[in-house]
């Protein structure tokens, strides 16, 4: 088990399974190494002279020094192995804290339009638009059902402000404008919305 950051509960082996009755009945026994990236020594890393690891660098004991991510840039630059820049840059996210950002950031900076033609960069970016497109569509229904309250009901608009900000699902978004679609009443309106919470 290879732990990228420090944590505080290392699970040691073996892993154990027991079939879930009153005896306990032990099903899997796993042996298992744990490997503490932070405990192991850069210079280890570097001297293996596998590009495959590089990325792991800023992890280890010692990678976060300049020199270190210097070294692990540049050979990564000069194997042509932009996807393993790429995950270093992501990985490296993971240790540098706000002040140590910027050099950090400075390093890749000359690869930047090569990083972002990397397959690890369109994922991550294309997750982005993906959600940003869901907090669109969840933000229009939410208005659209806001501006039709105010119109017909405008006595539960208060109410309905409350439960519609709740609700992180454009579907039961969608679901619950159907339902006030239909209300007759704000009496009914006002149930429709105090119903939410227990669907």
């Amino acid at each position: 088990m290879i732990y990228l950051r420090e944590d505080r509960e290392v699970q040691q082996p073996p892993y154990i399974r027991r079939f879930p009755d009153e005896e306990g009945e032990e099903v899997l026994r796993f042996y298992y190494r744990v490997i503490k990236l932070a405990d192991i020594p850069a210079e280890a890393i570097l001297a293996q002279d596998w590009v495959g690891l590089l990325p792991l660098l800023p992890l280890t004991k010692g990678g976060k020094e300049p020199e270190v991510v210097k070294t692990m840039v540049d050979r990564l630059g000069e194997a042509r192995e932009f996807d393993l820049l790429a995950i270093a840059h992501l990985l490296g996210g993971l240790v540098f804290k706000a002040s140590e950002r910027e050099a950090f950031r400075k390093r890749f900076s000359m690869f930047q339009d090569i990083l972002e033609e990397s397959w690890v960069y369109q994922e991550i970016i294309e997750q982005g638009l993906e959600k940003g497109r869901a907090e669109g569509t969840l933000q229009e229904r939410r208005q659209a059902l806001m501006d039709f309250v105010q119109t017909r009901f405008p006595e539960v608009l208060a109410l309905a402000a409350q439960q519609t900000n709740s609700i992180k699902n454009a579907e039961v978004l969608r679901t619950l404008s159907t339902k006030l679609f239909a209300a007759q009443t704000a009496e009914e309106a006002r149930q429709i919305l105090l119903d939410v919470n227990q669907q």
